[in-house]
């Protein structure tokens, strides 16, 4: 809360301003201003809580100041100070609704007690306007609204709002968690003031733990140029006086020119907003400048990704994986929901490649600790960093378990020759530079299947990928993944799936 002191005399200002317990009192910022000229230019930039002002005073004295005050729609709490018993000045204070009046010399004891009742009426008076301008913002939001009792509610919290014509909505973001919002009291009110500096006038509403729905009131919102400086002004004003690391997001949707249609503003803002997932905090977006496409792009990303952890190769792997993160900014796909499923499965192939391998897993590599993970992301770079921590971790677990190697190599081997129509057992113990015995006995030790039993699952798996589409006979799909003879290939298929190829095709193209 700000207390704006005026007095002429810096002795009484100075010594309220060190003197009185304010942190007790919840004031967190004091002003001092030696006239009411000057306080009124003060006033005008820190819109204050409080003002505790003296009545006599050269230049403009407390009742005139007090009046210029109020008609700039400040809602100070007024605490007058005098050493003079004047009535009229008495009366003229009454009838400009003042707080307290406290008489010189100062009784540090009943300013104290001034200041508190001051401080408790202002806060009893911001939650009664906190929820209507809550309720009004959000009624502004939908398109049946009752205008006239929007128009009456508006007007008895933010009667300026409505003096122009101009109006835009605005959705901000920050990075701030459940626990520092608890922790920062002075939070919302500190925001509050900022938007207020910023504009003419605003109405504001929570959506959710980190954002809030802010309609604006004002003649740049149709002045594209300087409504783009002004926001971006806000949000950097905001990251450094609220501390916040990260910063701000801010969505700003079309200017309208009628109450009415101000939730035309916040559907286009709302839209405007979905692009947080690509540009994080820091950044602006206005919905004249959105662009976005339809369709997932970088597809092809995952299937390389994909052969690169089976083929171990990091450098590949991780190389397709950056390639897709920047495709996936720079288009900024409109289906999130499919961005953030490709990079499931992206995330869900390391974990199989690392249970394939027999690498240590644990609940990190479940499907559904693996979703949580990424839904709970609030932006791709966060996700991208998610998943090159996975595979990283996947990479440095493979050179680890060296004793495994041969595994490896030979489960390698497999999948790479699959669609060849004879492996022998010979072959693959020679890739490995040991006997087909030992081969046969280790395979069956880490894998618990043998090579035939292996292979023949992995080309079925391979199977069912081609089996997704009607382009290839069926005797092709078998040549494809490494069988000569398609009944041999239809037997392993329905011994494997429980079902024939046909129909398995046939159910995934119903």
């Amino acid at each position: 809360m700000r207390v704006l002191i005026v007095d002429d005399e810096e002795t009484t200002s100075e010594g309220l301003r060190d003197l009185l317990p304010w942190d007790d009192l919840g004031v967190n910022h004091i002003y001092t201003a030696s006239d009411g000229v000057e306080g009124l230019e003060l006033a005008r930039e820190i819109k204050p809580d409080i003002i505790i002002t003296d009545i006599r005073m050269p230049k403009m004295d407390g009742i005139k100041y007090i009046e210029n005050i109020k008609s700039m729609y400040y809602d100070s709490r007024v605490i007058f100070m005098s050493a003079y018993s004047d009535k009229d000045y008495l009366m003229s204070a009454i009838k400009l609704n003042v707080t307290s009046y406290v008489e010189k010399p100062i009784d540090l004891k009943e300013m104290t007690s001034a200041v508190k009742a001051a401080v408790e009426s202002m806060n009893k008076e911001r939650r009664s306007m906190e929820l209507i301008s809550h309720s009004v913002a959000i009624s502004l939001t939908e398109a049946d609204i009752d205008l006239s009792e929007a128009v009456e509610s508006i007007g008895s919290i933010k009667p300026d709002f409505l003096r122009l014509s101009k109006y835009c909505t605005l959705i901000i973001r920050a990075d701030l968690t459940r626990e520092e919002i608890s922790k920062r009291a002075d939070l919302i009110d500190e925001l509050d003031k900022i938007l207020n500096t910023s504009f003419s006038s605003v109405i504001s509403a929570k959506m959710d733990e980190k954002g809030m729905i802010v309609h604006v009131s004002d003649n740049i919102v149709t002045n594209q140029t300087e409504m783009k400086r002004t926001v971006h002004r806000l949000i950097s004003d905001i990251s450094q006086r609220l501390s916040l690391n990260n910063g701000i997001f801010a969505a700003v949707g079309r200017h309208v020119t009628e109450i009415s249609d101000i939730w035309l503003s916040y559907n286009t803002a709302l839209e405007a907003s979905d692009l947080f997932f690509y540009t994080g905090y820091g950044s602006v977006v206005f919905h004249e400048d959105l662009t976005r496409h339809e369709t997932l792009p970088g597809e092809h990303y995952t299937d390389i990704i994909e052969q690169s952890l089976r083929f171990n190769d990091i450098i590949a792997a991780e190389t397709a994986l950056q390639k897709l993160y920047i495709q996936l900014r720079h288009q900024k796909c409109a289906d999130i929901n499919s961005v953030r499923n490709t990079c499931f499965k992206i995330a869900l192939d390391i974990s199989m490649m690392s249970t394939k391998r027999m690498l240590p897993t644990g609940n990190e590599d479940s499907s559904d600790f693996i979703w949580k993970s990424i839904a709970e992301k609030e932006t791709l770079n966060e996700i991208y960093a998610y998943l090159q921590q996975k595979m990283e971790v996947f990479f440095s677990c493979i050179n680890d378990v060296p004793a495994r190697k041969p595994i490896y190599s030979i489960i390698m081997y497999l999948e790479k020759n699959y669609g060849r129509k004879s492996i022998s057992i010979q072959e693959i113990a020679d890739s490995v530079f040991l006997t087909s015995a030992y081969v046969c006995n280790l395979f069956k030790k880490e894998t618990g299947k043998t090579i035939i039993q292996y292979l023949n699952d992995y080309r079925i798996e391979k199977a069912k990928t081609l089996l997704k589409s009607n382009e290839l006979k069926l005797a092709d799909v078998a040549d494809r993944v490494g069988f000569s003879d398609v009944n041999y290939f239809i037997k392993v298929f329905k011994r494997t799936t429980k079902t024939t190829p046909s129909e398995y095709r046939n159910k995934l193209l119903i």
